[in-house]
């Protein structure tokens, strides 16, 4: 399951089954799902609606993460469309602790 929160006034809730070794796996979600569907505020509602959510995750054997995004759009005045994102994301340093921030035992 994936919970996303959109500062521009959208959120989503999506959801897929993977095997527990899976080293790929997707959620989706879409608009008016009772359970794992999209909200957006009026203005993207109306100028921007958004009515499928997909992410597929793929864990590589190098370490890197990709991932593929695919949103399904409607503007006024056009068809639907795929909105579509791809990238790879690479670990370049350890995590550090926030100096400032208390430790919880």
């Amino acid at each position: 399951m994936q919970s996303v929160a959109i500062p521009r006034g959208q959120v989503a809730l999506a959801a897929g089954t993977a095997e527990p070794n899976a080293k790929t796996f997707t959620v989706k979600s879409k608009l008016d799902d009772p359970h794992y569907g999209l909200c957006s505020a009026p203005f993207l509602a109306k100028n921007f609606k958004t009515m499928e959510y997909s992410i597929t995750i793929t864990v590589n054997a190098d370490g890197t993460i990709g991932y593929q995004q695919d949103m399904v759009l409607v503007m006024p005045g056009r068809e639907p469309f795929h909105h579509t994102d791809k990238a790879t994301l690479k670990k370049v340093a350890e995590a550090k602790p926030n100096p400032v921030s208390p430790r919880v035992s």
